[in-house]
């Protein structure tokens, strides 16, 4: 026997109307509560179709001149000969005189494709012509803006048409690169498409700041587009937070968790103090930048460089008497190694050099990495290029403790695993959203101490591992980020 049990969808088509009739045809009726077991059709709308095929079946006759078949012996229904009385309860008043209500229907009358077969249903009229349906769709892909609006903005225009397969899809955060960034991550990528987690990659030590918003919700945006079209640069990008947010710092490498920190608000005799000891710093920068530069020009390195440069120029003066041609040569040796410019602080919205430098490289970062290099010899720190972690006083001040820092592309958060983490960590804190609210900064940084302990060292492992494979599609578009990481 097929199979009777209905799809999707609240239509019953024809052939399990004629199941359900043929079911109710047997010598012994079977019930409607038994018709919905083996069918899977509710005991009501059986009960309606069975309804229906009887009223049908009498207006049929109605509205035919021809004699009524009494038709022959079915082979899958052994009392298709058999007639049925219509039931009183059922017979319609008005679709034949009293005289008729108690004729007998054959089953094949009854499964007959016109008396089965469902009324077409109008369904909702549509209200757009196709070319406006094409215009609305013209619109919703006219930028950036267009593929964000709300519902009942696009309403206003004209409508939304799903029939072009325009919906609602999540948005996906993207840097949009240019053609120099391109080329710097191919730079970054091809000479490591090789390198192995447990390898290469654990001389890494990726860290990276997370800005997480109270009372804020980590879910996705979504944008109108097409199924392929996830990739568009005006189908990519990212939230601005709104509200109080709270800053945090981790380091992670392949099979090592390292410190954590959550940045506190500077109050005011700490900007005072900050304020005083860069003062003090920038009076002193001349002599210090002397001083190094003095000792610079004792050492060896100098000689060896105002030699070689001094042979360059004279082979470039040599060359020029012969051919005509001259040629630039380089006298850095006359110059300044050590440049010490003086330190301004920043706007005081964000974490500056100076308070990067004096709250968590000196006091936790660096002395984390030089115990790291006694290790391992080929110890590279990673960071990315926010200026706090890229300015004159901050590599100033690493090159001093002799740290070594991997020259990192820009707007590349895709190949630092540590930023899969922390997308683990805020998927987290959505999650206790139902057992719990978090309300304040003090209590937001407890729970994002809690989350960083619960990441396990196979998380870490899990997000490195995944290094090959995001190298490889970057390079497979030349620099592109537009994959998932």
């Amino acid at each position: 026997m097929p199979d009777l049990v209905p799809k999707e969808g609240k239509e019953i088509t024809p052939r399990r109307r004629a199941a359900i009739v043929t079911l109710r045809c047997l010598d012994v009726p079977m019930t409607f509560k038994k018709i919905h077991e083996i069918t899977g059709v509710s005991s009501s709308t059986a009960s309606d179709i069975w309804r229906h095929a009887l009223e049908n079946a009498r207006n049929a006759r109605l509205t035919t001149t021809a004699p009524r078949v009494t038709g022959t012996a079915s082979p899958t229904c052994a009392s298709s000969t058999t007639s049925l009385p219509a039931p009183a309860s059922l017979s319609s008043p008005t679709s034949l005189p009293e005289s008729e209500s108690d004729k007998e229907f054959t089953l094949m009358e009854l499964i007959s494709a016109s008396i089965l077969h469902s009324a077409p249903r109008s369904g909702r009229p549509t209200c757009m012509t196709e070319e406006d349906k094409n215009e609305l769709v013209k619109f919703i892909k006219k930028d950036f803006t267009t593929r964000r609006m709300t519902l009942c903005d696009i309403r206003r225009e004209a409508g939304l048409s799903h029939e072009r397969g325009i919906g609602a899809y999540q948005e996906v955060f993207k840097f949009i690169l240019n053609k120099e960034n391109q080329k710097k991550h191919l730079n970054y990528c091809e000479p490591q498409a090789r390198w192995q987690p447990a390898n290469e990659w654990a001389d890494y030590a990726f860290t990276d700041e997370m800005s997480i918003e109270i009372g804020g919700l980590y879910g996705p945006c979504f944008v109108w587009r097409e199924k392929d079209e996830r990739w568009e640069d005006d189908c990519i990008g990212a939230m601005k937070k709104q509200g109080v947010s709270i800053m945090c710092w981790g380091m992670i490498s392949y099979g090592w968790k390292g410190p954590f920190w959550v940045w506190e608000r500077e109050t005011e005799e700490e900007k005072a103090k900050a304020t005083s000891d860069i003062t003090s710093y920038n009076e002193n920068c001349k002599e210090e930048e002397s001083r190094l530069n003095t000792a610079w020009r004792a050492s060896e390195e100098w000689q060896e460089l105002r030699k070689r440069e001094l042979s360059n120029a004279r082979e470039a003066r040599l060359l020029a008497s012969l051919t005509g041609v001259k040629t630039k040569t380089t006298q850095s040796w006359r110059g300044k190694k050590y440049k010490i410019k003086k330190l301004k602080r920043g706007d005081s919205k964000g974490i500056d050099s100076w308070r990067y430098v004096t709250c968590l490289a000196r006091p936790l970062l660096w002395p984390t990495c030089q115990v790291w290099k006694l290790v391992n010899l080929n110890f590279l720190l990673m960071e990315d290029n926010a200026p706090a972690h890229d300015s004159d006083f901050t590599n100033y001040e690493r090159e001093k403790v002799g740290i070594d820092k991997v020259d990192w592309p820009p707007n590349s958060p895709d190949l630092n695993p540590i930023e899969h983490l922390w997308n683990i960590m805020k998927s987290r804190i959505q999650t206790r959203r139902g057992v719990e609210r978090v309300t304040s900064a003090r209590e937001m940084k407890l729970v994002l101490k809690q989350e960083w302990e619960n990441i396990t060292i196979e998380d870490i492992n899990r997000e490195v591992s995944k290094l090959p494979n995001i190298l490889a599609q970057c390079i497979s578009q030349k620099g592109g980020n537009k994959f998932h990481g």
